[in-house]
């Protein structure tokens, strides 16, 4: 029963962890990440380099929920409504 108890709080703490870093990674997109994220897959082609620092594009093609919603976030918190950026 004990092993039982040891697995199970183990298995909440990696999750935990775990739900805790891709959210992270969504939080803060980077064109280059450490390693591979499954809710946010930032790429290079999702970023923009203006006077030598990255940015994320303000529209994805191949977006999904969580990404736009973080796209939209991104935006929010750099001060710019995302409808009015346009970057090529």
């Amino acid at each position: 029963m004990i092993i039982l108890e040891v697995v199970l709080k183990a298995y909440a703490v990696i999750s935990i962890a775990t739900a805790t870093d891709e959210m992270w990674n969504c939080s803060n997109p980077r064109p280059y990440p450490m390693k591979k994220y499954s809710v946010c897959q930032w790429e290079e082609a999702d970023m923009v380099k203006i006077k030598g620092k990255w940015y994320l594009r303000p529209q994805g093609k191949n977006d999904n929920v969580f990404e736009r919603f973080y796209r939209k976030r991104y935006w929010k918190k750099l001060g710019y409504d995302n409808e009015r950026i346009k970057i090529k």
